[in-house]
């Protein structure tokens, strides 16, 4: 039952951060809890560990602050799921096909500038893959 409620929850969340480049923090929070009624430990110096990487990567890529604590949530709540080489491959190859998919977008629309991107798929994709075992 719990797993439908996280798919739910990170559903909304990539809609949302689609949609207006945000990540309400009711959202990051609510799938935190459900999480939590579900979670996979992780030592505490691990998630301190991938939270200064975490924010060191996202000051020098001018990541959101929405994403990194959506990121933050799922290491402290799933960090056997999230800090593996699986996930950050899955990672990077999302993030890729949104890169792709943006740069095309613009250069057809006839934008010079490209948008922001949603970072939200990026990150609730490869670890809802692993999540849900698919």
């Amino acid at each position: 039952m719990v797993q439908y409620l996280v798919l739910a929850i990170c559903l909304c969340i990539c809609v949302v951060d689609i949609r207006s480049h945000r990540i309400p923090n009711a959202l990051s929070l609510w799938l935190a809890v459900a999480l939590l009624f579900d979670s996979v430990t992780v030592q505490l110096v691990d998630l301190l560990i991938a939270a200064i990487i975490c924010m060191v990567i996202a000051y020098l890529g001018k990541i959101g602050a929405g994403d990194v604590k959506l990121f933050l949530a799922l290491v402290a709540t799933s960090g056997s799921l999230i800090l593996t080489l699986d996930y950050f491959l899955g990672m990077a190859l999302i993030s890729l096909c949104v890169l792709v998919a943006t740069f095309l977008s613009t250069r057809f629309k006839g934008h010079d500038n490209p948008r922001s991107i949603a970072f939200a798929p990026s990150i609730l994709i490869p670890f809802l893959a692993l999540y849900l075992a698919i």
